[in-house]
């Protein structure tokens, strides 16, 4: 698999992405102001090491605080989701085990973005074996 089908099907911010592209990935969640995001991403080229350790960690603790202020995603959606990529046949039970704490504790609002990359992961997921089984055939 290469790396852009890698991080396009991924259902989670991959752990192999260095901290630049961390950043970047988390600049998309839905209370990240989007001119901020727009700055940072202009930004973060230029940063030294140490600078973009420092973003990291601010936007870290921006997005916990912004955690703890919206409501919580409902379970029962959080469990639907998880059903849902059962049934997908292209996520295994860690991937889904993986995610349900991380779903949970999310707000509505960052379930929404999660929710919608996560399908789109799995579409792109399902395309590529579809791919895969005809080039097979």
């Amino acid at each position: 698999m290469s790396l852009s089908s890698a991080t396009a099907c991924a259902l989670w911010c991959p752990e192999y992405f260095n901290k630049a592209a961390v950043i970047d990935f988390w600049l998309n969640h839905p209370a990240v102001p989007a001119e901020a995001a727009a700055k940072t991403r202009a930004a973060l080229p230029k940063f030294l090491s140490a600078r973009v350790a420092k973003c990291w960690l601010n936007l870290y603790f921006f997005l916990e605080a912004a955690r703890t202020a919206g409501p919580r995603a409902d379970q029962a959606q959080v469990l639907a989701l998880l059903e849902e990529l059962r049934e997908s046949g292209v996520v295994e039970k860690e991937e889904r085990l993986e995610l349900k704490p991380k779903l949970l504790r999310s707000t509505q609002a960052e379930f929404d973005w999660h929710a919608a990359r996560i399908r789109k992961a799995v579409e792109y997921r399902q395309h590529e074996l579809q791919a895969q089984h005809e080039a097979a055939a």
